[in-house]
């Protein structure tokens, strides 16, 4: 009854005041301030927010492009609700990025205003370069809005644009992906993946990535889920330990991270169970892990499965707003999840396609991009290969551009060959190329292993590849090995940055 009440909504300002009716003074937002525990319930955050949009509406017409700068806090979700409310559009950025490309993605995006947080760099140099950012306000600052939130009336609507997210920018240049109110809100009103009111997670990674913007904070305030706020990356390991979560969502990086300290653990303390173990790291209630921003193995899924929790995959990008798949409890490790309700997905080349009414409208003043990002019959192209099953479970095999076609004319999908080394414990990172007309990988060892093994890294890898040669098909052979010693260079969220390589 709980989720059928909140699932009317068909805006942020709806979904917000439905959840405080719904929820009341169930903790909605907990972090930790000056060693205390504070609880924000989901009634505090929608009247706090409607307070703020008063304000912001006596500010700013309708339309203006307000930047958020800072750290995931209790005011900086007050912020991001207000802004969207009261039919502004929020500009979610990174706050450790080199303050040359802040200054261009605030330009890019004409915010007139900005709420930032100590974590700014180079906020004059910022502000000097930004001459239409007219209007600062410090997070941290003092809170000036009306006392009383009868007095504000939001007035976004579903069509009102609520949100430009940058991608993520592996490549090229970023971009602003325009989000309406009806699109975010239409992301979260799906029955495929759902958890209980009593569940806590804990957000860990910033608001600027859709990952989290959506599904760590806007998805787990419609279920009733109390989200709690990592202070700083440095401190999760303690903050597991003092929230407890039963749920998370991570990005490989940081779930690879994790599992180290529990192997580390297992080994000082062979006399501890794995959930023994993964309770000294994780908390003792975790029980469901959900990845996404990057492709993840699933060799650790049976070593999840001894400590008692499930890991599984979810698939989307900024684009779909973001989900187009999610774990619903039936799927298998490998795949990227179940194809959510109000998701259509086709296959075109082997190209993964997709018409939701989550998607972006486009690409901020980006005509020609946003053009050549749908079909003519409005399918937005996703540029990753798949395949789907009969059931709607949704397996992602590669990366449109990054197929190699090699001089037989046979196309190889290097995610495809990387995957094959992933449960290897010798193989730490991988990046398969082409390179003189055959498949060539550089691959970086885990000199550790085979130290603790007594064998050596090269040599075992090199017998390594030759047996998956000998057991697969002729264009996937690796034919030429470099090995690296230090991390392959990755995005923000785990991507593995691709090279071009040349002899």
């Amino acid at each position: 009854m709980e989720r059928e009440a909140a699932r009317e909504a068909c805006t942020v300002n709806g979904l917000l005041r439905d959840a405080a009716l719904v929820y009341g003074d169930r903790p909605c937002v907990r972090y930790r301030q000056d060693g205390a525990i504070v609880d924000h319930s989901y009634r505090d955050l929608y009247r706090d927010s409607l307070r703020l949009c008063g304000r912001l509406q006596r500010q700013f017409p309708a339309g203006a492009h307000l930047a958020l700068i800072g750290k995931t806090t209790y005011r900086y979700l007050v912020c991001l609700n207000a802004v969207m409310m009261s039919d502004c559009a929020a500009v979610p950025l990174a706050a450790d990025a080199a303050p040359e490309e802040t200054a261009r993605l605030l330009a890019d995006a004409d915010a007139v205003g900005v709420f930032y947080d100590d974590t700014l760099r180079g906020m004059e140099e910022i502000f000097a370069a930004c001459p239409l950012l007219r209007y600062r306000e410090d997070l941290n600052g003092p809170e000036t809005e009306t006392p009383d939130p009868e007095t504000a009336a939001p007035r976004e609507r579903p069509d009102s644009g609520a949100a430009i997210i940058y991608t993520s920018g592996s490549t090229g240049t970023r971009k602003g992906a325009m989000l309406t109110s009806g699109a975010i809100v239409s992301n979260v009103n799906f029955k495929e993946m759902q958890f209980e009111g009593g569940h806590v997670a804990l957000n860990v990674l910033p608001m600027h990535h859709i990952f989290s913007f959506s599904c760590d904070y806007l998805k787990n305030l419609k279920d009733g889920v109390t989200v709690c706020l990592n202070s700083r990356l440095s401190a999760l390991g303690e903050e597991l330990l003092l929230f407890e979560p039963t749920v998370l969502r991570l990005v490989p990086a940081i779930v690879e991270s994790l599992l180290r300290r529990v192997r580390i653990l297992r080994k000082r303390h062979p006399e501890l169970t794995p959930r023994e173990a993964a309770e000294q790291v994780f908390g003792r209630r975790l029980r469901h892990i959900i990845v996404s921003g990057a492709s993840y193995s699933a060799a650790n899924d049976a070593e999840f499965r001894e400590m008692g929790i499930t890991i599984r995959q979810g698939y989307g990008m900024t684009e779909t707003g973001p989900r187009v798949a999610v774990p619903d409890g039936g799927t298998c490790a490998a795949s990227g999840g179940r194809i959510i309700s109000i998701c259509q997905v086709r296959l075109q080349n082997g190209e993964i396609q997709v018409k939701s009414p989550s998607l972006m409208t486009g690409y901020y003043k980006r005509e020609e991009e946003t053009s050549e990002a749908f079909t003519p019959d409005g399918w937005f192209r996703t540029g990753d290969l798949g395949r789907i099953t009969e059931d709607n479970e949704l397996f992602i095999t590669g990366r449109l551009k990054n197929v190699i076609i090699l001089p037989n004319g046979e196309n190889v999908s290097p995610e495809e060959v990387e995957l094959r080394y992933a449960p290897e414990p010798l193989v730490k990172e991988i990046e398969v190329f082409e390179r003189g007309g055959h498949i060539a990988a550089e691959i970086v060892p885990d000199t550790d292993y085979a130290a603790r093994q007594g064998i050596d890294a090269e040599e075992a890898i090199r017998a390594l590849v030759d047996e998956k040669n000998a057991a697969d098909i002729a264009a996937r052979e690796i034919e030429e090995i470099i090995f690296r010693y230090t991390p392959l260079e990755k995005t923000e969220t785990g991507k593995l940055k691709r090279r071009k390589w040349t002899l």
